[in-house]
Parts: C-alpha cells; structure tokens; sequence
C-alpha cells in the first residue's frame, strides 16, 4: 500500500511540474525508476549438489547457463578435470580449493582478475580450454542442450574490509555472461578481449 502511494505522490509531483496528464506523468515516473532500479542477478545455488561430489567450497551458477547445460554433469566434468590434474601446477590453486578445502586467498580485485579473465575468455572464445596463469579460472568445453557450451569457472571471495569472512565459491558462467559482468562493473572488454576500465 505505501509503495502504490509514493508512486501516486511522486506521479501527481511531475504532473504539477509539467502539467502532464496522468497517464503521461506516470508513465514518466516508472521509466524514471526502471533506469534507476539497480539490476541484481541472482546465481543458483548448487552447493548440495556439489558437496555430494566431494567439493569442498561453495559452487553458484548464472541462471541463464543453468538453462542450456545439465548442472550435475558440468560439476563431474569439473570435478574429473581437476582430479586428472593433481601435480599440474598451473591448476593447483583450484584444485586445492574446490576439492581439498584449502584456505583461498582471492587475487587482487579488480585487476589481476580481471587480466585473468580476459585472457581465459579470449583463449576460450577461439576454443581452447584450461586454467587461467593465476590458477583462479577454468575454462572447459561440457555438452549442452543445444550442442557444445563453453563453461568458465571462477573462484570467488568477497573482498577484504568486509565485516564477515566468507568461504570461496565457484562460480560457473559463460563466457559472454562474464563479459557483461565485467561491463557491469565498469571494465571495457573489445571484440579483441582487450580489457581497460571505464573513465
């Protein structure tokens, strides 16, 4: 009731500004908040799923993704991959997280992950899979509803200041999410994969 009569206020304010009828003030005022209105995605948690298969951390996973793949079979497609790489170090720091449970100390954010990122979406793009340089990115190759999808996996950890430490979790997305993550958060990537941050 109180939300229906701030918007009949703020309505009748711009009507009295602008002398616009109803209609047209209202209109004004809901696309006003629509721009306004902050987007939230909302990941899907698989936590229990990937608990089952051994995972030691938290896994979330961007819906639309979720929607081409089967989610079960991308977590023992990863889980299978980082048990065939024990002893590669370029895949250490993900395996000791995701599977082994050990302490994950998140790179440098934005910067180094997003340098990482880019990287891995570029070589992703053109179809070539593996870890990022700094072990915090996967990339891989799973089979999808509609054929092949390209999965990337990223270890996430809110970052220090904040009041409450809170676990790492991998996050699973697709290659053009996460370029539209990183467009959220400020940072350009090209149609070359070259990365920079909005002025």
């Amino acid at each position: 009731m109180t939300a229906k009569r701030d918007l009949k206020r703020l309505i009748r304010e711009r009507q009295a500004r602008t002398g616009e009828a109803y209609t047209t003030a209202r209109h004004h005022v809901l696309a006003q908040q629509s721009k306004s209105a902050v987007p939230v995605l909302e990941l899907l948690d698989l936590s229990r799923d990937a608990a089952r298969l051994g995972f030691r951390c938290g896994v979330s996973m961007f819906p639309g993704l979720a929607e081409r793949i089967d989610s079960v079979a991308v977590l023992e497609r990863i889980r299978d991959v980082l048990l065939t790489t024990v002893g590669d170090r370029g895949a250490q720091r993900l395996l000791s997280v995701v599977l082994l449970g050990e302490r994950f100390t998140s790179p440098r954010w934005p910067l180094d992950l997003v340098e990482e990122g880019r990287r891995l979406v570029a070589r992703a793009q053109a179809g070539i899979g593996g870890v990022s340089a700094g072990g915090s990115l996967i990339a891989l190759n799973v089979e999808g509803r509609r054929g092949l999808e390209t999965v990337i996996g990223f270890l996430w950890q809110m970052p220090i200041g904040f009041l409450v430490p809170r676990e790492p979790i991998l996050v699973l997305t697709s290659p053009e999410d996460l370029i539209t993550l990183y467009s959220s958060l400020g940072v350009m990537v090209d149609e070359t994969g070259m990365a920079g941050f909005a002025p």
